[in-house]
């Protein structure tokens, strides 16, 4: 397989590429079911699919579109392109507030115009001469971003993390293999996913170790740039295929790596695309811990979160005080005083929350104790009074005694009630 199926000749990078240029006759008769211009500048709506056609063969379609996932047989024209710098592995923040996209030659990071197409430079993304940058991937939940390149020789490939603020690449890992990435994507439970060259199959990622587990077969022979996403509002991996010959728009089993032809007629061509879809809301779960009472000053809880980028816990009296902590517990760092307190813990990501609460209450086993030990002593106090009033032999004065010790009992028998009836001070 040569160099030229994974990417074509770059031209010179513009500080800002407009990416918008326009075509000559206002409908491709070769694929009628595009409609050039019919919604020109109405930008990518939350929940659609964004296609940027790469060509570079006759009758391939360059556009940017958008359309609704699963159904690319009407897309939206976003901007109309007939040549152009072809931008490779795009990708949105999660809130889906920002479209990113890598160039190869010259290696650097955009930022795509989600209403007019238009592309800016955020920075350079430097790369090893004999390699080429095939896929940028943002995680649908941290928002860090990755970036994958392969060798010219098609001998090995490196994965790399990418600042989105100003492009630099931090080389992950170097892998020498046969199979050659040529898209990721990432779903909401942080697995990714690589479309290969060479093998036509789909592959598990290890980002730790940069290693891809082979899943399965797309069913497909895959030559030239692949796009691949997935739907985070369900889960589904979308695959814009191409084999040199003809573009298919499908689903992929992340099970046994099978592609699904999406039904209905598509454009021509190669091309590059995301999804433009929110993880579910995060979740937040308390697995252990107090919930009742509890004598431990220093109570620990355990907790868990879904679809959150970080987490954040209170221990209160009623008005939450939330600070960050960890998954999978936390523990407060000094002892609490005696009474009803809540724990809280909330999964965030952005603007976004799930919260989980549990109520409980701190008995002063300590203080019961020392209750039921002064009572005593008093008791013994007032019994030793007695014995000296009966020494006395003063009627009046044993009487007292005697009251005062029956009141003793009392109080003590209340104290030891007191302690008795919380099983947490056993």
């Amino acid at each position: 397989m040569q160099l030229r199926n994974l990417a074509i000749p770059l031209a010179t990078l513009p500080l800002v590429l407009t990416g918008a240029s326009a075509i000559a006759t206002p409908e491709d008769p070769d694929h009628p079911i595009y409609e050039p211009g019919a919604g020109a500048d109405t930008g990518i709506p939350m929940g659609y699919a964004f296609a940027d056609g790469l060509g570079p063969f006759a009758g391939d379609n360059f556009d940017k579109m958008t359309f609704p996932p699963g159904d690319m047989t009407a897309p939206r024209q976003i901007a109309a392109e007939s040549s152009g710098v072809p931008i490779y592995g795009y990708d949105f923040t999660p809130d889906g507030s920002v479209l990113y996209g890598v160039l190869d030659s010259p290696g650097a990071l955009v930022t795509v115009d989600q209403v007019t197409g238009a592309s800016t430079v955020v920075g350079p993304m430097p790369r090893v001469v004999t390699e080429h940058w095939v896929d940028l991937t943002i995680d649908p939940i941290s928002g860090r971003a990755y970036a994958t390149t392969v060798a010219d020789n098609l001998t090995s490939y490196a994965i790399y993390s990418v600042d989105l603020a100003t492009g630099a690449p931090t080389l992950i890992k170097s892998v020498a293999f046969t199979a050659m990435p040529i898209d990721m994507a990432m779903n909401c439970e942080g697995v990714m996913f690589a479309e290969s060259i060479g093998t036509s199959s789909l592959y598990r990622v290890d980002l730790s170790s940069g290693q891809m587990q082979l899943v399965g077969p797309l069913g497909r022979y895959l030559e030239y740039a692949q796009g691949m996403d997935f739907d985070n509002a369900t889960g589904v991996l979308h695959a814009w295929l191409y084999n040199g010959g003809a573009g298919d728009y499908t689903s992929i089993n992340t099970t046994t790596g099978l592609a699904t032809s999406f039904p209905g007629a598509k454009p021509s061509g190669r091309f590059e695309g995301a999804i433009k879809s929110e993880c579910p809301v995060p979740t937040a779960t308390i697995t252990s811990g107090p919930d009742g009472r509890t004598a431990d000053p220093r109570p620990a809880f355990g907790f868990a979160t879904t679809y959150a980028a970080s987490a954040e816990c209170s221990l209160d009296r009623g008005t939450p005080a939330f600070g960050a902590c960890t998954v999978p517990s936390f523990r407060p760092s000094t002892a609490l005083a005696p009474g009803a307190w809540t724990f809280r813990v909330r999964g965030v990501r952005g603007a976004q929350t799930g919260v989980a609460t549990r109520s409980f209450t701190l008995v002063d086993c300590p203080g019961l104790r020392a209750a039921v030990t002064a009572a005593e002593a008093a008791v013994a106090k007032a019994q030793a009074q007695l014995k000296k009033a009966k020494k006395s032999g003063r009627k009046a004065k044993v009487k007292a005694a005697k009251k005062k010790l029956a009141k003793a009992r009392r109080a003590l028998a209340v104290a030891q009630g007191a302690l008795t009836a919380e099983s947490v001070c056993a």
